[in-house]
């Protein structure tokens, strides 16, 4: 199924995303609140594991497109789902403040030293 998004210029109607390590690691990063869609049957599993993680945490929405028996009801539902989303600032502060839950706060910092200790890099001090 393919999607269509919202034209928002808000940002808040604009935080789509995929569900896999990426698209999820630069949300919770960020502090964004978002829909996730995650890849349905056929795929590994991992994106609907990652989108579950963060929803039960309440960081985003997830969005399952493979549910609507007409891919036409699955756009007009996502964007809905994106537009309520946008309308309403309370519910994106405490998908924001959910992310603290989900994500590390020093985690852009953890990934980067193990890096370079893979590497066998020294620090730089």
């Amino acid at each position: 199924h393919e999607l269509l998004l919202v034209r928002d210029s808000r940002p808040a109607a604009r935080r789509g995303s995929r569900a896999g390590a990426s698209g999820v690691w630069e949300m919770g990063v960020l502090k964004k609140p978002g829909v996730l869609v995650p890849l349905g049957a056929g795929s590994r599993g991992d994106q609907q594991r990652n989108a579950e993680h963060c929803r039960k945490f309440g960081a985003v929405v997830v969005f399952r497109p493979e549910e609507y028996a007409e891919p036409a009801l699955a756009t007009l539902d996502f964007r809905e789902t994106m537009q309520e989303l946008a309308n309403d600032a309370q519910r994106r502060a405490r998908m924001a403040a959910a992310w603290t839950q989900v994500v590390w706060p020093d985690a852009a910092g953890r990934c980067a030293e193990a890096i370079v200790h893979f590497l066998g890099w020294k620090k730089m001090d």
